[in-house]
C-alpha cells in the first residue's frame, strides 16, 4: 500500500470527521466530543492550514493509495522552534497495515531534513499498545513512563514518553554505513595490537642478543 503525506485541505474535512466519528478511534484522542460535528473538523483544518503559515505546527493529510487514511503533525515547538510534538490519527479500517509506521517516518524525515529539527517527541497511552509500537518501529525510543497519569474511564493509564534526536535518526538512515565504520575500527585496533605484539618480541629478541 502507498502511503503519502500531503497539506491538508479544508475538503479533507468531510473525510476525516468520518474517520474520527468511531468511538474506538476517539478515546485514543483528547477534546474531541462524539459524535464529531463537521464543523469542528472543519476548524481544526483550518487551524492545521493557518499552522503552516505561523509555523506553529506542520500538518499533513496521509493518503493510503489515494484514500485518506488519517492526519498526522508537528506542533507546539520548543521557543526555538527546533523540538515539536508529534501527534496522528489513523481511520479504523486502516489500522495494522503498517500505515501509521509509514507516515511517522516520513514526518520525522521532513522535520529532521527540511525543518532543521534537533528532537521530536511523542506520548501514548498504556491503552494504546499499538501505536507505541508503530513508534518504536519507526525509531523512536521510550524515555519514561508517568505512572497513571490520567484517567480512561473508571480507570487509570499511565504516559509512555517517547523521543528521537537529529543523531538517532541519523543513524538510522546510515546504519550500514556506521556497521562498517565499526568493524573497520576494530579491525584497526585489532592491527594495532598485533604491530603493538610484535614491537615487544623485537624489543625483548634485541634484549636477549644483548645480554
Amino acid at each position: 500500500m502507498k502511503v503519502e503525506l500531503r497539506k491538508p485541505k479544508l475538503s479533507d474535512a468531510k473525510e476525516l470527521r468520518k474517520l474520527i466519528n468511531d468511538k474506538e478511534v476517539l478515546k485514543q484522542l483528547c477534546g474531541y466530543p462524539y459524535p464529531c460535528p463537521l464543523s469542528r473538523m472543519e476548524k481544526d483544518v483550518k487551524d492545521c492550514i493557518n499552522g503552516w503559515k505561523t509555523k506553529e505546527s506542520y500538518c499533513f493529510t496521509i493518503l493510503a493509495d489515494g484514500e485518506i487514511a488519517g492526519s498526522i503533525i508537528l506542533e507546539d515547538p520548543s521557543k526555538d522552534m527546533k523540538r515539536y510534538e508529534l501527534g496522528y490519527f489513523i481511520g479504523r479500517k486502516f489500522w495494522n497495515k503498517g500505515i501509521t509506521t509509514e507516515s511517522i517516518k516520513q514526518i520525522i524525515k521532513y522535520g529532521f531534513k527540511e525543518l532543521k529539527l534537533y528532537r521530536i517527541q511523542a506520548d501514548t497511552d498504556s491503552i494504546n499498545p499499538a501505536s507505541g509500537r508503530a513508534l518504536e518501529k519507526a525509531g523512536f525510543k521510550l524515555e519514561g513512563i508517568r505512572k497513571r497519569n490520567s484517567k480512561s474511564g473508571n480507570r487509570f493509564v499511565d504516559l509512555y514518553m517517547w523521543g528521537m534526536t537529529k543523531w538517532k535518526r541519523y543513524i538510522l538512515e546510515n546504519n550500514k554505513e556506521i556497521i562498517l565504520l565499526r568493524i573497520l575500527g576494530r579491525f584497526i585496533n585489532y592491527r594495532k595490537s598485533i604491530e603493538i605484539w610484535i614491537a615487544l618480541y623485537k624489543s625483548v629478541t634485541t634484549w636477549r642478543r644483548l645480554f
